[in-house]
Formats: structure tokens, sequence, C-alpha cells
């Protein structure tokens, strides 16, 4: 014979009867029971108590309370979502359903499985990272998340951009992060969450607009940029303003890189490597290697260059190959000198500073 418990208000009125044992109230309103399927311990069952309104979920669960009032996680044997419990109000979803939600270990968010990808939900129910992932870890006290994805590991912010990629990923505390380059080599990085100057918003959101700025870069923005970085740029540049379909020989010729952006831009004559076979991907670029990347690319589309020439105090520094460059490129007022009219040549350039660059073109061709 089964037990049956009865629910009473402190008044003493019956408000309701179950199978299922009372456990504990997790909330003022909501009544955690033991669900009587003894070969499933995981689950369990609940009951909404409001004034006189009772609702009784006698189905199969499993009832989580999350750091936030009012909101939980609730499994059935079919799907997992979040709810939020609004008083007079019913309890309502808050996310979509998925297969699996838990908590990650700091409790600060849910990681939630849908047909065994993985993401990241906040606990009010929005989501930060889409369930695309084969692995996610949440590093605690950051906002920053390992995740796998086609046997690539890289390090995302809890805003979804990714300032980190390697075959693998270590971390080691005080965000200093280790990736494997092969061959028993190992670089390290500090993360740092950074904001782009006040002067590169404005740059930076156009961009994003047209989605010339990888993910991975969108971070870190006052670090130099590389040869590697600075190509995928001008590759996202070149298939925005292209009026036509550009068709470039996707089969690098160099032999410490393979990348899709650095092939086309070899292909079309935009950017060569140091030697005929090696790029130096990781290297920074220079201000006059800029300046004659950009002017090959005005050459590309077919923009007419300026004849005016600008003087600068450090012209003899210039080198020969990029003297015609940096007169074409400073005069059309993109890429200028400094406050002392000094256009220094060597000088590397930052990521939110290349941006700039970009977004000066694109303002020059009428395309922002």
């Amino acid at each position: 014979m089964l037990n049956k418990y009865s629910i009473y208000l402190e008044t003493g009125d019956l408000i309701c009867e179950t199978l299922n044992m009372p456990i504990e109230f997790i909330s003022q309103t909501i009544l955690v029971t033991k669900t009587n399927d003894s070969n499933n311990k995981k689950y369990s069952s609940f009951i909404t108590i409001r004034g006189n309104e009772v609702e009784v979920y006698d189905e199969k669960y499993f009832i989580e309370k999350s750091p936030i009032d009012n909101i939980y996680y609730l499994q059935d044997n079919e799907m997992a979502y979040v709810m939020e419990d609004k008083g007079d109000k019913q309890i309502v979803k808050i996310s979509g359903k998925y297969d699996d939600i838990n908590f990650t270990d700091d409790n600060k968010y849910f990681i939630i499985n849908n047909n065994g990808k993985l993401g990241i939900m906040t606990l009010e129910g929005n989501i930060i990272l889409e369930p695309i992932y084969e692995y996610i870890h949440c590093y605690e006290n950051t906002n920053l998340f390992k995740v796998c994805k086609d046997d690539r590991e890289m390090i995302l912010t809890d805003s979804g951009k990714c300032v980190l990629e390697s075959d693998h990923v270590n971390y080691h505390g005080d965000n200093i992060f280790s990736c494997n380059k092969g061959e028993g080599l190992n670089s390290f990085y500090t993360i740092i969450k950074d904001e782009p100057s006040s002067w590169a918003k404005y740059s930076i959101s156009e961009l994003n607009k047209l989605n010339i700025i990888p993910s991975q870069y969108n971070a870190i923005y006052k670090s130099n940029i590389t040869r590697e970085e600075f190509s995928e740029i001008i590759a996202n540049l070149v298939l925005t303003v292209s009026d036509s379909e550009v068709i470039f020989d996707n089969k690098s010729k160099f032999e410490d890189i393979d990348s899709n952006a650095i092939n086309l831009c070899s292909s079309l004559g935009l950017i060569k490597g140091k030697t005929n076979t090696m790029f130096y991907p990781n290297d920074y670029i220079t201000r006059e290697e800029i300046a004659v990347i950009i002017n090959r690319v005005l050459d590309y589309i077919q923009y007419q260059g300026s004849e005016n020439k600008i003087s600068f105090k450090d012209a003899n520094d210039i080198s020969l190959w990029a003297q015609q460059s940096v007169d074409n490129i400073s005069s059309l007022g993109i890429l200028v000198g400094d406050n002392n009219s000094n256009f220094k040549p060597e000088d590397n350039t930052t990521r939110e500073q290349s941006y700039i660059i970009i977004c000066r073109i694109l303002k020059l061709l009428n395309r922002i």
C-alpha cells in the first residue's frame, strides 16, 4: 500500500495530497518532494503553493536552486531548462530546452548540452556561448572558458571572443596560459581583459559590423599586430570591398604557415614572404610594410591614388622600396605621421591602430 502525504497551510487548511514524500521548501512557494520511483533516486517531484493555488508536478524531475533568488534549474525525464518563480505569477521557463543543464564549478553559469554539443548560459537564461563545442571548462574567478571544437582548443571570454587558439592550451593560474607549438615547445601568454582606447572604439565597431576583424583578434587591442593577423584583416577587407568574386590560388608556398588568408593575400600579390619560402607569420609588422600592403590593395581594387606628397622629418629612414607607398598612403590620410611630423617607418602597429587604418580605407571607398 502506498503512503499518501497531506500538505496543510498554517491555518490548518488542507491544500493538497501527494504520494511523494515532502523533502524541503526551497522557496516560499516551492516544495520539493521525493519521487515515488525507487529505481531512479536522482529525480524528485515538486509542488508550487501560492495561497490557495496549488500545482503538483508528479513527473520525474530534478530541481536545483541557483545562486540567484527565484531562479531554478529543472530537468524532467526528457529535457532540461531554467525557470523563474515570479511570485504571484506562474513559474515560467526562461531558457530553451536542452538535453542537460549543469552548473559550472563556481555556480556562475550553466553548461548546456544540446545533442552532445556544449555551450554556456547565464543564470538568467541568456546564451553567451552557443552549444557547438565538444568540451567546455570554466576557470573560476575569471571570465574565461576553455573550449574544444574540431580538435582545436580555444580560450574564450564571457562575450564569446576568442583570445587564444592552439592544438593544446594549458592554464597556469593568474590568467597565464601556455600553447603547445609542437616538438615539445610551448609559448606562454597572459590574457588581459582590456578595452580598446576610446579613440579606437568607433573603428572597431564599424569593422565588426562588416565582420572584418576575426573574433580572436577582438581583444588585447594594445598588443602589436603580427604579419599573420594583419594578413587576415587584409583578406577580409579585400573580400568586403571587391565588386566581383575574388579568385586566388589557395595552395601555400610558405614552409612556416598554411593559411587561407595568407594564401589569398600572397596569390593576389598583396603580401609577400620575407623569403621565397618563409613568411614569418609571428613577426610584428612595421608601418612601412603596412603602407606597401595597403598601396597594393588600392591598386588591386583600382583606386586612383593621390599625387600629393607629405614631407616627413625622418623621410631618410624610410626604405627605398616603401617610399612611393608611404607617399601615396600618407597623402590619402590612411597612414599619417606623429605630432612631430615623423613617420617612424620601423615602428610596429598595435591591433587597435591597425583597425583605425582599415576603417580609414573603408571611409575612403565610401563603404562606411
